[in-house]
């Protein structure tokens, strides 16, 4: 009897031994290989640096202070807090998703426009005060706020206006990206751009552009009437220009904007 408690005992330090061996090994993996934590994008929005080239100098700048020039540069496009706040979050998701790991990002592959505090200055001169605390209030309250789908950090593409409505692309690579309706854009100045070009300047522009070519014929373009060939070839449901035609050149919408 007291053989078998010395052996019973032995079994059960052997199945201690068993359970740690394989509990410890997965506890040092999943702190080595954990998914990424939002501490880590706090650590992001506090250590992390936006590179702007401006040519003669290279500044490293914060996020936040990126953040703010980027929302000073749309401030002309509307001032209501709720939509400070809401371009706050999507350019920090912007930001996020392009330094992934690596703490920094430059400037020019956020493809944003971002205004310097100098500059703000400049352009704001009495009301600079007043608009600066605006942003800073608005970027303050949704601090580390950034937008996600099955857990990633999504792209935010940003325009200031549409055709009377956005984008649906929500059966594709966007799911987030849905169809909102917005009447009010087509009264605004901004809803129909005019430019004056001539037909030999078009031409050039078409086959240089979206072209490998130097010749007119080439390109499918004529020097007296080139808007003839123009054509749109796919719009998607929400009515934006998927693929358009310029002579024998087919490109895409935003290529031809």
């Amino acid at each position: 009897m007291h053989g078998r408690r010395i052996e019973l005992g032995i079994m059960k330090k052997a199945l201690l031994v068993t359970i740690v061996c394989f509990v410890i090994p997965g506890f040092f993996t999943l702190m080595l290989t954990g998914v990424r934590q939002p501490s880590q994008e706090a650590d992001i929005g506090r250590n992390g640096r936006v590179r702007i080239d401006a040519g003669k100098s290279v500044t490293d700048i914060g996020v936040d202070d990126y953040i703010a020039g980027v929302l000073a540069s749309r401030l002309e496009y509307g001032s209501e807090p709720e939509l400070i706040k809401t371009q706050a979050v999507m350019i920090r998701t912007q930001i996020y998703r392009a330094m992934k790991d690596s703490f920094s990002v430059n400037d020019d592959e956020l493809a944003m426009t971002y205004i310097s505090k100098k500059e703000r200055m400049k352009l704001w001169q009495g009301d600079y005060e007043a608009n600066e605390s605006l942003i800073e209030d608005c970027t303050a309250a949704v601090s580390q706020l950034v937008m996600r789908c099955n857990n990633e950090l999504i792209d935010c593409p940003y325009t200031y206006i549409t055709a009377g409505k956005t984008r649906s692309m929500s059966d594709g690579a966007m799911p987030w990206l849905k169809q909102a309706e917005c009447p009010d854009d087509s009264s605004t100045e901004q809803y129909i751009s005019i430019k004056y070009i001539s037909n030999q300047d078009f031409v050039k522009l078409c086959s240089k552009k979206f072209a490998p070519v130097t010749e007119a014929a080439s390109s499918g373009l004529s020097k007296d009437a080139p808007l003839e060939t123009v054509q749109i070839v796919e719009r998607d449901r929400s009515d934006y220009v998927n693929r358009i035609k310029v002579g024998n050149i087919v490109i895409s919408g935003e290529e031809f904007a």
